[in-house]
C-alpha cells in the first residue's frame, strides 16, 4: 500500500510539472500601438498616446485616442505575426496616405513597424504597430 501511495505522488507531481510547463505566458504576443491623432486648423495640431496589449484570438480591441478610435479584431495568431481586421478602411502606404483605401485587414509582424492611417485630409489618426 506504502508504494501505490508513493507511486501515485511521483505522477501526480509529473503532471503538474508538466501542466504548470505548458500554461506559461510563451504563448503570448505583445502588442504596442502609438497613436497619433491630427488635425489642421491655423496649424497642425498633434497628441500621442501608448497603448499596450497581450494579444488573445478574436478578442475585440478598442484604441481610444482623442476623438477618433481604432477598433479592431485579431483573426489570427501565429509565433511571428498576427492578422487583425478594423470596423473602418486605414491606409498603409508607407509614402502617403491612400484617400481611396478601403482596406480593412492587415498582417502585422514581429520585428516590423506597420502604420495605419485614417484616409483623410482635414483631421485623422495614425496608429503604429509594433508587436514583440
Amino acid at each position: 500500500m506504502k508504494k501505490f501511495f508513493i507511486i501515485t505522488f511521483i505522477i501526480l507531481g509529473i503532471l503538474f510539472t508538466l501542466t504548470a510547463c505548458g500554461n506559461n505566458n510563451s504563448n503570448n504576443i505583445h502588442l504596442k500601438i502609438l497613436a497619433t491623432s491630427w488635425a489642421f486648423s491655423d496649424k497642425l495640431e498633434e497628441s500621442e498616446e501608448e497603448f499596450n496589449y497581450d494579444i488573445k484570438l478574436n478578442e475585440k480591441y478598442v484604441v481610444k485616442e482623442g476623438s477618433l478610435g481604432l477598433t479592431f479584431t485579431v483573426t489570427k495568431i501565429n509565433k511571428d505575426s498576427i492578422v487583425i481586421k478594423t470596423t473602418e478602411p486605414f491606409s498603409d502606404s508607407e509614402d502617403s496616405v491612400n484617400l481611396k483605401s478601403d482596406k480593412k485587414e492587415f498582417i502585422i509582424e514581429k520585428g516590423k513597424q506597420i502604420k495605419l492611417s485614417t484616409p483623410t485630409m482635414d483631421a485623422g489618426g495614425i496608429y503604429t504597430f509594433i508587436l514583440d
